[in-house]
């Protein structure tokens, strides 16, 4: 558990299995495209929530 589940803030908030076996690049850039996605997501629909409510009013 300690060493293939458990997150530690130390080492980028990976495990040490991952930075063990060289994973930690992989892990970190599948983290930031995961990132972005989310953001452009939230941008839109925040975008369609505001033009909404503008719309209304």
């Amino acid at each position: 558990y300690y060493n293939n589940r458990r997150y530690h803030e130390a080492i980028d908030n990976l495990t040490p299995a991952d930075v063990y076996h060289g994973r930690s690049e992989e892990v970190l850039s599948k983290r930031e495209q995961i990132k972005k996605v989310t953001l452009e997501k939230r941008r839109r629909r925040n975008l369609q929530t505001s033009s909404i409510t503008m719309y209304n009013s």
